[in-house]
């Protein structure tokens, strides 16, 4: 929930040094690499044994079948230098591959895929294939090159920790807050995953810096409400559109998914303002401990709620903000001067918004999100992100 990291397009099988034998394989790694992808499931005999002992052949076959569920049908591999490029109908994978003297795979490593969509406005078009909602826009140097979807704000998830990121930089740059601030963890601050510091001891010591790291990267929802406690709602409502008033908590929004607190949930849909900080203020007694969280789609009337302009215009604010470049995303950021980060998703919701810097210079912005009331396919929703980041230019 309130996305850790989005996956991926390409994962790390494994690595691991082989051990030659006096037999000589007359299998090439083209081969050895094609037949991953076209000859049905992976078999044992194509792996060294050191491999199959520190992954198992399941996970193998569950990373080749979602490189194909991304790329499409296999087409062919190319030598690329030491490596290779696998080509699929959509994207282009490269790959590192070792074979010892019998043929057998020692080392299989897949990193950097790409789309090979070329064509934005078609990249685009793509999207009106999801069922529910989405939205998704592009910027180019401030200036909007594509707006495809609805103009109604959707459920965004923990993109807007971004907003908390700017009302602590706004502190910083005031002399009222350090980066090197220290606090105490509290036992209001404590929520659910994503992240790891629900689970430190109440008391902890923690920086501001490292909280914000914490709560950018890995998306910990624990650090954000540190962050929200420390820094006062309101200082951060106005980074927010006032449709997100009162700011909830993490917390807060695992409350309203439990099916016990229906009733405070149905209040705060249909109430304004006022009522909405009431209830607020009777979750912010419910400790994490009693919280039943409902992994079903819930009312995402109760949410934060954005546009992709209004998201871009946030990352915008902290896009130069180191924390917003630990973790890129989905996006290779070998292929960018600078890539900024931030994503979010629970059921029914995921958004991923991305500032780019390319090589000549050039600023861009990518948010997208899709509501759904199902559970939604976010190997495919990266898939479709990821064509529209490679038709960029």
């Amino acid at each position: 929930m309130f996305k850790r990291s989005m996956p991926l397009a390409v994962m790390a099988v494994v690595a691991l040094a082989g051990v030659a034998s006096a037999q000589f394989s007359q299998v090439t790694p083209e081969q050895a690499l094609a037949r991953l992808f076209n000859q049905g499931p992976v078999k044992s005999e194509w792996f060294a044994a050191d491999i199959l002992k520190q992954v198992p052949l399941a996970q193998i076959q569950t990373v080749i079948s979602g490189l194909v569920k991304q790329g499409g049908a296999f087409q062919k591999v190319t030598p690329d230098g030491q490596n290779f490029v696998i080509e699929f109908e959509k994207t282009l994978v490269n790959a590192t591959i070792r074979l010892d003297a019998q043929g057998k795979i020692t080392t299989l490593l897949f990193t950097g895929s790409k789309p090979r969509v070329k064509d934005l406005k078609g990249a685009i078009k793509a999207y009106f294939n999801l069922p529910g909602k989405f939205s998704v826009l592009v910027l180019k140097n401030g200036q909007k090159v594509q707006e495809a979807g609805t103009t109604d704000p959707l459920a965004v998830g923990s993109t807007f920790k971004l907003a908390v990121l700017a009302a602590l930089q706004e502190k910083i740059d005031a002399g009222t807050l350090k980066w090197d601030t220290v606090t105490q963890l509290q036992e209001g601050d404590i929520s659910l995953p994503s992240g790891f510091l629900q689970e430190w001891p109440v008391g902890s010591s923690l920086t501001l810096e490292t909280l914000a790291g914490l709560m950018v990267s890995q998306s910990d929802n624990t650090a954000t409400d540190v962050l929200i406690r420390v820094l006062g709602r309101e200082s951060i409502e106005k980074f927010l559109p006032g449709r997100n008033k009162p700011l909830l908590t993490t917390r807060n929004l695992f409350a309203l998914r439990d099916t016990q607190n229906k009733a405070a949930l149905d209040r705060y849909v249909t109430g304004d303002v006022n009522v909405r900080q009431e209830v607020l203020k009777q979750l912010d007694l419910i400790p994490a401990s009693k919280i039943v969280y409902a992994n079903v789609p819930g009312d995402l009337r109760a949410e934060w709620l954005m546009t992709p302009l209004e998201a871009c215009n946030l990352m915008e604010k902290v896009q130069n903000l180191k924390v917003t470049q630990i973790n890129p995303g989905p996006v290779n950021p070998r292929d960018f001067k600078q890539v900024s980060y931030k994503g979010g998703s629970e059921v029914g919701v995921l958004n991923l918004t991305t500032a780019l810097v390319d090589a000549a210079g050039n600023r861009f912005c990518v948010s997208a999100t899709w509501n759904h009331n199902q559970t939604i396919d976010e190997t495919l929703f990266v898939q479709l992100y990821l064509n529209v980041i490679g038709s960029l230019e």
